[in-house]
């Protein structure tokens, strides 16, 4: 085991570097998995809350990021995150399966019971889900019998009821967990941990085989589903991040190649504009050139026809002394 936790620390650390370096999608969903496996909730939060900010489009980090806030004991704050990701998208199955984690975590057997038939739809559901139905059942009808007989405690489910009601149905973890979270908010609560004490041997016999309880097939199933989900999430992360990179890359051509062909028109405007100066300048220095000819023409003429003129009047002036 300690080996095991030192190959998650080098991990943890192995992945932290590259975060560091370059801030992909699949950097911080493995980071997360890794503080998970080495029970450090806290840390994974950290981690995915910063993956949320910097991909907030992604529903895969959202749903990520609502089973850690499950697992930590916030239910209401990881609907809040699943319910707007189900709005958008109905066949997102698993976070309709951590809806449902929150719904069972907040008291609400019956949303719960309702959000995991909703899965059912799936083809890729197994006996697993079909568990959880049956177990979700058992104990939302006894509940309701127990508020028939008249037991006011277990109206609306309260935080301590629901912890009972899971064990009297087997279910030790569960109990576990919502005892825990009323002593992180009232450690003195006494008879919480009377409870927790009670589940805790009762979760140790059955992993030993001396109690009768299905919980740790259910628990192993669970588990195996858990990894199976987050292997589809973590898998449909990449290709949404993938699809991204292809997106910001045909972009970014499409971009290119709009700047070429407007560089390209500018400059052909450019040399039509400076071929039209020029053709202008020279047929206005022609112009010029011609009005010089005519000018010179003319005055030429001029001192022609003066010089025929004066050399009349000089020979009439000469013919008149003689």
């Amino acid at each position: 085991m300690a080996v095991k936790k030192r190959a998650i620390q080098k991990d943890i650390q192995r992945y932290r570097k590259r975060l560091g370096k370059e801030k992909r999608l699949q950097y911080y969903l493995s980071l997360a998995r890794l503080y998970e496996m080495a029970e450090d909730l806290k840390s994974a939060e950290q981690v995915l809350r910063e993956a949320s900010e910097r991909f907030p489009e992604l529903s895969s980090v959202k749903v990520a990021l609502a089973h850690v806030l499950n697992e930590l004991g916030q239910p209401e704050d990881a609907r809040q995150l699943l319910e707007p990701v189900l709005s958008q998208d109905k066949d997102n199955l698993l976070a309709a399966r951590r809806l449902a984690e929150s719904y069972e975590q907040s008291g609400n057997l019956e949303k719960a019971l309702e959000t995991y038939r909703s899965i059912l739809r799936f083809r890729l559901v197994g006996q697993e889900v079909k568990g959880q139905i049956e177990r979700l059942e058992r104990l939302v009808s006894a509940g309701k019998k127990r508020e028939a007989r008249g037991d006011s405690s277990f109206v609306g489910l309260p935080t301590v009821s629901l912890a009972k009601l899971y064990m009297d149905q087997g279910h030790f973890a569960e109990a576990i967990k919502i005892i825990d979270r009323i002593l992180s908010v009232d450690p003195g609560c006494q008879e919480c941990k009377e409870i927790r004490a009670l589940a805790q041997s009762s979760l140790e016999k059955a992993a030993a085989g001396k109690a009768e309880t299905f919980f740790p097939a259910e628990e192993k199933a669970d588990r195996e589903a858990r990894e199976k989900a987050d292997q589809e999430a973590k898998e449909r992360a990449e290709r949404e991040s993938q699809a991204k990179v292809e997106r910001e890359a045909r972009e970014r051509a499409e971009r290119e190649a709009r700047q070429r062909a407007e560089q390209l028109a500018r400059e052909e405007s450019e040399r039509l504009a400076k071929e039209k100066a020029e053709q202008l300048a020279r047929e206005q220095a022609e112009r010029e050139a011609r009005k010089k000819r005519e000018r010179e023409a003319a005055i030429a003429n001029a001192v022609e026809h003066d010089l025929a003129t004066w050399g009349r009047l000089r020979a009439w002036l000469d013919a008149g002394s003689a």
